[in-house]
């Protein structure tokens, strides 16, 4: 089974007084695609707007990856299953939430389920957030913070969305957690249904 982690980083947009970063506000764009396969290769990238970029990057690569991916794995995968319907790419048979995940693995307890939260919690590489939250700080977004920046921030999403779905997968082989691989697989199928 292939089974491909990606990640997707967009402009951000106000609606009122409500960030906006979906792709059905007309000023949004997505600004890069990042992804990498379960089996260990290193993050991929390709950039389609930014503001050090004049022309963008063929989407062809990308899209390649996903027809032969039998499964996409991302964390907070509403997010970018509604990203990639919107700007027409396809999509795998089976998508599987990391941040579905957690919150079944969580059994009621609340905790934060942000990825950045969970790769601390389970000690995977973390994102390094502290140089992108400065740039968010001054309204600066991916596609005008430095290339460079916006591209290690993302590749490192990437590596700790793989790092925790092989947690994940290693979690649920344990005794303790048989029973809940049927709820995992009905979450995750709701997933696209309520895209």
């Amino acid at each position: 089974m292939k089974i491909l982690v990606a990640d997707l980083e967009t402009t951000v947009s106000m609606t009122g007084d409500r960030k906006d970063n979906s792709p059905f506000h007309p000023e949004n764009k997505l600004v890069s695609a990042h992804w990498a396969w379960v089996d260990g290769n290193e993050p991929q990238s390709l950039v389609f707007y930014h503001n050090e970029k004049e022309t963008p990057d063929s989407p062809d690569a990308f899209r390649a990856a996903l027809e032969q991916a039998d499964v996409l794995v991302c964390h907070n995968a509403k997010f970018d299953v509604q990203w990639l319907k919107e700007c027409g790419f396809p999509l795998p048979k089976q998508i599987y939430c990391t941040m579905i995940g957690e919150y079944i693995f969580s059994r009621a307890q609340g905790r934060p389920l942000g990825l950045k939260d969970t790769a601390e919690r389970r000690d995977v590489t973390r994102k390094r957030s502290d140089v992108t939250e400065q740039y968010f700080k001054q309204g600066i977004g991916f596609e005008a913070m430095p290339l460079d920046t916006m591209l290690e921030y993302a590749e490192t999403d990437v590596t700790s969305c793989r790092e925790i779905y092989e947690a994940q997968q290693q979690d649920l082989e344990k005794p303790s957690n048989v029973g809940l691989r049927p709820v995992f697989n009905l979450m995750n199928e709701m997933l696209e249904f309520l895209v």
